[in-house]
């Protein structure tokens, strides 16, 4: 059972909680059930990643092919969910840009009125 605390600022998807056997708090991430004692920050998280490259590195001159593929799904899962986090805000900023560009338009009875007072933007190629 996890026990939801008040959050302190963490890194998106993280949760303080505490373990209800030992009444120490962990960190909890929902999206991919890592879990840790320490608060995660982005250079734990950096320091991660360069851990699972030297565990790819290791598994590979030991010829461990099971090990390999386990550890490049699990990199490749990361970076995906990374790559989709990122694309997501910026799809965001694009439709606000969007959103308040069509406002700015709006305010002029006219695309010429507009022009003229919108010097520094190219206009639509439709």
């Amino acid at each position: 059972m996890i026990v939801q605390l008040p959050t302190q600022d963490l890194l998106p998807g993280w949760e303080e909680t505490r373990d209800p056997s030992s009444g120490r708090t962990y960190y909890y991430h929902e999206e991919t059930r890592k879990t840790q004692w320490e608060v995660p920050t982005e250079k734990s998280l950096e320091f991660d990643k360069v851990k699972a490259n030297a565990q790819l590195v290791a598994a590979a001159k030991s010829n461990d092919h099971e090990q390999v593929k386990l550890l490049l799904d699990a990199i490749e899962d990361n970076e995906v969910k990374e790559a989709g986090e990122q694309a997501k805000k910026d799809w965001e900023e694009r439709r606000k840009a969007k959103i308040e560009a069509d406002q700015h338009r709006s305010r002029y009875a006219s695309d010429e009125e507009f022009w003229r007072n919108t010097p520094d933007l190219p206009p639509d190629e439709d």
